[in-house]
């Protein structure tokens, strides 16, 4: 699987050198997205995380970003 997702990537990083950022379509691309209002993920977990008390939502929140981090470094 993780071939078949490197061999469509090939052509974008060995052309990502031609790739530029359009700054007058970024400033309408952010005027359209700051226009979307949306919930905090939370507040859609099927788990109702919300209900639970602030301790262990704060020691899920805590485990579930250092789950961020434990893919840096070598080995990783």
């Amino acid at each position: 699987m993780l071939n078949k997702i490197i061999k469509s990537c090939k052509y974008v990083a060995n052309n990502s050198k031609s790739v530029k950022i359009n700054q007058t379509n970024l400033d309408k691309f952010i005027e359209k997205i700051k226009k979307v209002e949306t919930e905090h993920w939370l507040s859609f977990s099927p788990y109702n995380l919300l209900d639970l008390p602030i301790e262990t939502i704060i020691n899920f929140l805590l485990v579930y970003e250092a789950i961020d981090f434990s893919f840096w470094g070598n080995p990783k």
